[in-house]
């Protein structure tokens, strides 16, 4: 779609009675992905379901993300904690009584190094904050980058961020695929198999592309258990 949002998150932020597609609104066009119950043998896999988001004109912070592109959110957390993150008029269209909450710090032990403990500038109704190893005045993204999502001073999502054209390279570069390595905190509060690498791909037999999370490796809480590599 070439619209700016798909019209579900949105507030009327300077109050004149209408809604302002390119500035009042979040997500883009979103579509939540349920994924596959772990098997009750297997290890534990934190995640609960996925997120996909395209914005064909990017969003705040302007200068930094306002560029076509894809936003691929794996969450922690079930989708009812998502729901209660309301819309409103403070930093990216949060509900300001919930600023506060979103703006809370991540402990130190659950933040991979360079990223910052908490981002209230970057607070989302819908979403939550986005923590950046990059801070949003870095110059427009180009390529990809790898976000943490926070809530309540907790990690609630995973998310590659990736531009339109990094997407399409792929179509015609060696091997059709990009890999970058996931970065790491010291330790998850949740224990269980968490990803190392995360990788875009265009697969030329199906004429699609994908992103994903990969060569997965156990938190401390699994100690002794062999590190597994998905395709």
């Amino acid at each position: 779609p070439t619209a700016p949002t798909d019209g579900r998150h949105c507030h009327d932020a300077d109050g004149d009675g209408s809604t302002d597609t390119r500035h009042e609104c979040v997500g883009g066009h979103s579509l939540e992905l349920a994924l596959p119950a772990t098997p009750r043998d297997a290890p534990g896999l934190p995640y609960q379901w996925a997120l996909f988001n395209w914005n064909p004109h990017g969003h705040s912070p302007h200068g930094r993300y306002d560029v076509a592109h894809f936003d691929v959110h794996f969450y922690l957390v079930p989708r009812e904690v998502r729901a209660a993150i309301r819309t409103g008029r403070c930093a990216l269209l949060i509900d300001c009584g919930q600023l506060a909450e979103a703006a809370e710090p991540v402990p130190a032990a659950f933040l991979p190094a360079g990223y910052p403990a908490s981002s209230p500038q970057t607070a989302e109704g819908a979403m939550g904050a986005h923590l950046d190893s990059r801070p949003p005045t870095s110059g427009t993204l180009s390529g990809q980058t790898f976000i943490y999502g926070a809530y309540g001073g907790e990690i609630v999502f995973m998310e590659p961020m990736l531009t339109k054209d990094f997407l399409l390279r792929h179509r015609t570069s060696a091997g059709h695929r990009t890999c970058e390595p996931v970065p790491q905190p010291a330790a998850w509060r949740i224990p269980g198999w968490y990803p190392t690498r995360y990788c875009t791909a265009y697969r030329p037999a199906e004429r699609d592309y994908t992103v994903s999370l990969t060569d997965f490796a156990p938190s401390a809480g699994l100690r002794g258990h062999a590190a597994a590599d998905a395709p």
